[in-house]
């Protein structure tokens, strides 16, 4: 079976992305095949696939470090064919190993995560990885600290991440103070639940 890619190629000194037909076999190796539904753009895919900067590491390789589609395939028992999913990032996702842009995905099992029911595909791309690393920390941060134990500083309120997190930790009742250097944005801030 064919389908389409972005695949990055070095040429000389220069990173060259080509939009080609690829099979499962050209991706690189994994437990689970994944059939992309929705892949996320943001600065760092943009600049791989634009060949700025040194985000790709290994070629060629396919950009895209956030995915939400369908098991297609999988040798790991935690998974079936059907379940929707994503993988979010990684330090090789899209960047060592092949990523996001292709309509198949191939990674190995422990980058994958079930989305629950109900949890739409495309908001969990659209949201990307700023809302999840938030959801990971502030998960982690719940179940050290409660609301009662004192206000929790956010640190770079304005950011991506940061502000997903002023977000999730005011509507769970905490008391958020937000640090920025960007002193119009204190209205934003304070609109996200920071005090």
């Amino acid at each position: 079976m064919k389908f389409k890619a972005i695949r990055q190629f070095l040429e000389g000194d220069k990173r060259v992305s080509k939009w080609m037909d690829q099979t499962i076999d050209d991706l690189a190796p994994g437990e689970v095949i994944i059939k992309s539904q929705f892949a996320a753009v943001n600065y760092k895919d943009a600049r791989a696939v634009t060949g700025v900067g040194r985000v790709i590491s290994r070629f060629p390789c396919i950009p895209g470090i956030e995915v939400a589609g369908t098991v297609v395939e999988t040798a790991d028992p935690a998974f079936k064919p059907g379940d929707v999913v994503t993988v979010q990032g990684g330090r090789e996702f899209g960047m060592q190993r092949d990523g996001a842009y292709s309509e198949y995905v191939r990674v190995p099992a422990a980058w994958v995560g079930r989305l629950p029911h109900g949890v739409d595909a495309f908001e969990v791309v659209a949201m990307g990885l700023a809302a999840y690393t938030s959801a990971i920390a502030v998960d982690e941060l719940i179940s050290r600290v409660k609301p009662q134990d004192g206000p929790i500083l956010v640190t770079g309120g304005t950011g991506g991440s940061p502000s997903f997190a002023i977000d999730m930790l005011a509507s769970l009742g905490y008391d958020v103070v937000a640090s920025t250097g960007k002193t119009a944005e204190t209205e934003y801030l304070k609109r996200l639940g920071a005090k």
